[in-house]
């Protein structure tokens, strides 16, 4: 027996605590320590601290399982994207869409969707992580037409309204790949509005508005408008395309879609960089008609974006993302930190505006943006809270309203 154990036990005086909390050596109380803090004998190992020890461990990992059984167990609520509204901020959700849209950032590692689920649009993101998701979902990555599914957490702002961030390829699956085949102009209708498909057609004229061109596309005896904008036409992958496009009697291979402006069919390129599905199959002998942007030309009928007049009845949802002139005094002006909000009102009617902030400051003429002004206003057709807006793209989307 060593020295320590050795020495004479003292009594204490704690004589209703348990034998087992006090040191066998020096009889002083020691609680839960293995080994005593006044003569540093070691402590024999009660069984009930081991036991509760050993249970606090276990317990931990059956409630982590427990936790991780409920979460993968319970389902994550599919809304609809046009019932999104404020209390729906940062909330986890699923929506189901067609793609619209679709852009990569190559440079930055990153892409970005539209989603169309027929009630409303939503955009998704996802930054530096384009390559894991093509690594992950491979040739189930989405294209433009397919039907996916998104699981992520909405954001909300004044400024881009509901957006969604991807942080996994487990969360965005494919529902559906779309299927594209190749029509005729005689079998294209106002039923195909919104619908996918190829066509190969002969540039038969070429019309040049103040923001993009009209450029009729034969098929036999029937023809149809294509509408491209400026800022379209600069995405054009290839420049034999473009050049092409540009050419009477070049003939050339499309994906297209069919959309409508004032009750008048017209086709739209789906993905003007598209390389793959987009290309010359002869090129015309005349020279290309490059045209020039002058004030008061008249544009293309089945294209044409009014100068004046209250067009606020053109301003609906199935022309989100269409562009529209319309003019108006402005009855209210709320300034925020990314934008201006601007409420026009014409004959009784009202429509929002909203103005970037960096459109709002490149602005010299402030009068412009006060109360009461009259202005015309040319913008793309949004969607905000359930609400129809019109975004001014530049300064010159803004000016004087003049009878």
């Amino acid at each position: 027996m060593d020295e320590k154990n050795n020495l004479p036990r003292v009594e204490s005086p704690h004589t209703t605590l348990p034998e087992d909390t006090l040191c066998q050596s020096c009889g002083r109380f020691v609680g839960a320590y293995s080994r005593c803090p006044y003569c540093q004998a070691e402590m024999a190992t009660r069984f009930s601290i081991v036991l509760a020890k050993r249970i606090a461990v276990f317990g931990s990992i059956i409630g982590l399982v427990i936790l991780l059984i409920a979460s993968r167990a319970k389902k994550v609520e599919t809304i609809e994207i046009g019932t999104i509204a404020e209390n729906n901020n940062m909330a986890l959700v699923r929506v189901v869409g067609r793609v619209v849209n679709l852009r990569l950032r190559e440079d930055q590692n990153g892409f970005s969707l539209s989603l169309d689920d027929g009630t409303g649009r939503i955009s998704l993101s996802a930054f530096d992580k384009l390559r894991i998701f093509r690594d992950r979902m491979g040739e189930n990555f989405p294209r433009i037409g397919d039907m996916v599914s998104a699981v992520g957490n909405l954001q909300i702002t004044e400024k881009w309204g509901a957006t969604m961030f991807l942080s996994s390829p487990g969360r965005l699956k494919l529902v559906e790949r779309i299927k594209i085949e190749a029509r005729s102009f005689d079998d294209i209708s106002h039923d195909d509005i919104n619908k996918i498909f190829d066509i190969q057609a002969e540039v038969a004229s070429i019309k040049k508005f103040s923001i993009g061109r009209t450029i009729a596309l034969r098929q036999g005896e029937t023809t149809l408008p294509l509408s491209i904008f400026d800022k379209d036409y600069e995405k054009i992958g290839s420049p034999d395309l473009a050049t092409a496009l540009l050419t009477p009697g070049s003939v050339i291979a499309l994906r297209a879609s069919a959309s409508e402006y004032r009750g008048d069919l017209q086709l739209r390129i789906e993905n003007p960089a598209d390389r793959d599905n987009n290309k010359v199959v002869s090129r015309g002998a005349g020279k290309p008609v490059t045209g020039s942007s002058e004030k008061g030309s008249r544009k293309p009928e089945s294209s044409q974006i009014p100068k004046s007049g209250n067009a606020f009845s053109e301003v609906t949802m199935d022309r989100v993302g269409g562009r529209v002139t319309i003019d108006g005094s402005i009855a209210s002006v709320k300034d925020f930190k990314t934008g201006l909000k601007l409420e026009l009102s014409n004959n009784g009617a009202k429509m929002t505006v909203w103005v970037k902030s960096d459109i709002r400051d490149s602005i010299t003429d402030k009068t412009l943006l006060q109360k009461g002004a009259r202005v015309k206003v040319s913008g793309t057709i949004s969607s905000f809270k359930n609400a129809l807006q019109v975004n001014p793209e530049t300064t010159d989307d803004l000016t004087a309203w003049r009878d």
